[in-house]
């Protein structure tokens, strides 16, 4: 059995596509089985694939597995002192506000230590994420295991120490590299606004591109994220005329009709560390972390 509240955001979206947002994972084709033979209910309300979602109610889908059976691994693909970097599948939050049985990247971190003995609370020896991905991301999260760790990579972060580069899939017509320089403001309702000029209470962002292989439609692009203040790439994107493919909050619906997808093509797959020398993190300097996990979807484009 899995179960779940509907989320506030996925108030009058349809049963199909409201419940492959919530069980990442879970096929369409089974969604809609399972709908058809009568085994999905919101309360005592049996739901059909055109039935519509109201929010803070509960959903029971009548099946043998359960949500984590739906969601990938997160791999560890690198370890070396106090700092461990998972490649956080599409689906897995980084950490949740409120309790849940759910696993999360931190859940999945701490049973790590504990296997390896390493976690104690009493010394402050837990996991600490560094930064966060959205949900429906995937890839490289650095995760220290203690607070001094956290706060060494904190601040190589804010110092722009830490190269993070992304995988990325959009539309439009990209030029062979360029540098997007921006403002983010956050509009209060989830959504991000990109200006060109500042504004009380906008942020500096900026990113590099270079365009990769592409097809008569799409593009595939590497991202240098520049500013680490927040996970802007779609958005600014969007602002560019790139919009990212599957991305529903900021993409071009008509493309990701075309391609059926509600899941944004990123993926976070390679960090440099130049954290300098003579310093906490300098047996970190020059290495290079990069995944060969990249789960972007399957659109037509050259490898």
């Amino acid at each position: 059995m899995i179960k779940f509240t509907v989320p506030w955001g996925q108030n009058g979206i349809n049963a199909v596509d409201g419940i492959a947002d919530v069980v990442y994972g879970m096929p369409r084709a089974e969604i809609i089985g399972l709908l058809e033979t009568g085994k999905i209910k919101e309360g005592f309300r049996c739901l059909q694939a055109d039935s519509v979602l109201r929010k803070g109610h509960m959903v029971f889908i009548n099946t043998d597995k359960t949500m984590e059976d739906y969601l990938a691994v997160a791999d560890v693909v690198f370890e070396e002192g106090e700092f461990l970097v998972f490649n956080k599948p599409a689906g897995i939050a980084c950490i949740m506000k409120e309790q849940t049985s759910v696993p999360t990247l931190y859940s999945i971190a701490v049973a790590y230590m504990k296997k390896a003995d390493e976690y104690n609370m009493d010394t402050l020896c837990v996991p600490y994420i560094c930064y966060t991905i959205p949900k429906q991301i995937g890839g490289l999260v650095i995760v220290a295991k203690s607070q001094a760790a956290f706060e060494n990579m904190l601040h190589a972060l804010q110092e722009r120490r830490v190269k993070r580069f992304f995988k990325v899939i959009v539309s439009g017509t990209p030029k062979q590299a360029d540098l997007l320089k921006q403002f983010i403001l956050d509009n209060g309702k989830g959504k991000t606004k990109v200006l060109d000029a500042y504004i009380k209470g906008a942020r500096p962002h900026a990113l590099k591109y270079v365009r990769g292989n592409g097809t008569e439609d799409l593009c595939e692009l590497e991202i240098e994220l520049v500013t680490n203040f927040r996970n802007c790439i779609c958005a600014q994107l969007a602002a560019a005329g790139l919009p990212v493919l599957g991305d529903i909050r900021y993409g071009s619906a008509k493309i990701n009709k075309k391609y059926a997808l509600r899941q944004p093509a990123v993926w976070a797959h390679k960090i440099i560390l130049e954290t300098g020398r003579k310093n906490n993190l300098d047996y970190l300097n020059g290495t290079k972390i990069q995944t060969e996990t990249v789960r972007l979807p399957k659109v037509g484009i050259p490898a």
